[in-house]
């Protein structure tokens, strides 16, 4: 994490928090409203279908990590017309991912999913405190009920004994759908994401966009990797951080969801 920013700075507080993530995923007939929040990252999705296509979709972000995430909320045009698809293999191949944002692109896969469900509601919260002498844990609530809790360090599972040296980046996607399915799959790729943008924490955001002013801090070894940091945009991929810290008001998260949601 920190390597993948050019003269990054610790964040002093890391070790004494908790990082949270909530996405809730409402269903109103045919429309369905959809929210994400967490540190770094908020914004509203909606998705209209016919029963069996998807007939629109429109997003918006409130507040996001980098200045170049801004047009992601309109690169949806590919997933127009597709038959909605509780197979997250198959929803995969409706787009390529790189080219749109990583966290609206599995909040709708989740949303294209739910469309199929029999339930209105539903929402996942990833919880994952600061490690602490290179340790922490990280689980998952789906409607309130746990199905993940693993401990980990930086780079790998540590607990339970069944998962212990399993990789929370390198050849995830291969290993969780080798040893989890159907929901318990979907919570782990959920989870897998809060955990990367957790760690995130360890740096001081807001110093860096203060004394980098001009220019990317990005590394290049991040190119390509989704619709901000693609080659025609990294160069330009300045800090806009408005962090929020929800280690003791998990109940403010998703506050937006409340206000009128965006129309299609």
């Amino acid at each position: 994490m920190i390597s993948d920013f050019k003269d990054p700075i610790p964040n002093p507080g890391y070790g004494t928090r908790i990082f949270r993530r909530r996405i809730r995923i409402e269903k109103h007939g045919k429309r369905i409203v959809a929210g994400l929040e967490d540190t770094l990252h908020a914004f509203t999705l909606v998705l209209c279908h016919d029963g069996s296509v998807v007939t629109a979709i429109e997003g918006k972000w409130l507040r996001h990590p980098h200045n170049t995430c801004i047009g992601a909320e309109d690169q949806f045009a590919p997933y127009v017309g597709k038959p909605l698809t509780g197979q997250r293999s198959v929803f995969r191949r409706y787009s390529d991912v790189r080219q749109q944002c990583s966290h609206f692109v599995d909040v709708l896969g989740l949303v294209f999913s739910h469309a199929l469900r029999q339930g209105d509601v539903r929402q996942f919260d990833i919880t994952v405190p600061d490690l602490v002498e290179g340790k922490s844990w990280a689980e998952i609530h789906v409607d309130g009920e746990l199905v993940h809790h693993w401990e980990i360090d930086q780079e790998f599972i540590l607990h339970p004994r069944q998962l212990a040296g399993r990789s929370l980046h390198t050849g995830f996607s291969r290993w969780s759908a080798e040893v989890f399915e159907g929901d318990a799959l979907e919570a782990t790729h959920i989870l897998q994401m809060g955990i990367t943008v957790a760690l995130a924490g360890m740096l001081d955001f807001m110093a860096m966009a203060a004394r980098h002013t001009n220019g990317s801090v990005v590394m290049h070894v991040m190119k390509d990797v989704c619709y901000g940091l693609q080659t025609e945009r990294i160069d330009q991929a300045d800090l806009c951080h408005d962090p929020r810290d929800f280690t003791d008001s998990a109940g403010a998260m998703l506050q937006f969801l409340a206000d009128p949601a965006p129309g299609v």
